[in-house]
């Protein structure tokens, strides 16, 4: 399907973009459209108009055209007449490819992040993308932490710290993905400092560590979690995450040493 074709089945002329790399499912994406024959026949089986925005506020027109390259297909009147409700249902939700509607699918997943990488490796803006725009989160919080390595710059600052350094590094993420650090050691650092985040990261793991029942299964699974996502996410900085952790520590913490007691 990355061969080039010249004329449609209606007899309309195919345009091509060489200079565009992306890709879906190993299928050049911007070979082989035909827009004319896309925005009409779509606009007879949607409501959702084809130059206007799917709902993921994407623009649908590249949605609807990396899907029908996912599914091999030229991008013309025939590719729509072959979509069935459920690829048009998909395409108006905003899914650009049909495995990323297999919620908690793990090939999906992994689709998603090769999908990220290749992107990032070509040069694309990361904004809105998990896995790729991360390292431009850890810059920031990186470069906060060595502006503020011994206090940090406090509760209250977080967020104008971060606009601020992301101005400084003059990231390539939009406004609306400029977040924190999605990194708790690093969000212990930007907040206390270097010092500061080594008494809280020790504050929460020295009761685990002295705990009579510190090596039993629950405790070490709870804990391995705990210690891991933290890696990937401001664990505590909502209120579901620090409930989590502050009830089920604190019971693991008692129920331990209660049967340890009882033995």
């Amino acid at each position: 399907m990355n061969r080039e074709r010249q004329l449609t089945l209606s007899g309309r002329a195919y345009t091509h973009y060489p200079e565009e790399t992306l890709i879906e499912n190993g299928y050049l994406v911007w070979v082989n459209v035909c827009e004319e024959e896309l925005r009409q026949e779509w606009n007879q089986r949607s409501l959702k108009a084809y130059d206007g925005s799917d709902a993921a506020g994407n623009e649908l027109r590249v949605t609807l055209i990396r899907y029908v390259t996912a599914m091999g297909m030229p991008k013309d009147s025939v590719a729509i007449a072959a979509l069935s409700g459920k690829d048009i249902f998909n395409i108006e939700q905003g899914y650009a490819n049909p495995l990323y509607a297999r919620k908690g699918s793990p090939m999906a997943r992994a689709y998603e992040i090769a999908w990220e990488i290749d992107r990032a490796a070509e040069g694309a803006n990361p904004s809105g993308h998990s896995l790729t725009q991360r390292p431009q989160f850890y810059r920031a919080a990186a470069g906060i932490i060595s502006r503020h390595p011994w206090t940090g710059v406090g509760t209250g600052d977080i967020a104008r710290a971060f606009s601020d350094e992301y101005q400084s590094i003059s990231t390539p993420l939009k406004p609306e993905y400029r977040l924190r650090a999605h990194n708790q050691y690093l969000t212990f650092g930007v907040t206390f400092g270097i010092p500061g985040m080594i008494v809280a990261v020790a504050l929460m793991v020295m009761p685990w560590l002295i705990s009579r029942r510190r090596f039993s299964y629950p405790f070490l699974i709870f804990m391995t979690v705990v210690l891991v996502t933290m890696f990937n996410d401001d664990t505590f900085s909502s209120f579901t995450g620090a409930a989590f952790f502050s009830y089920f520590y604190t019971l693991l913490i008692v129920t331990s040493d209660g049967n340890e007691t009882q033995q």
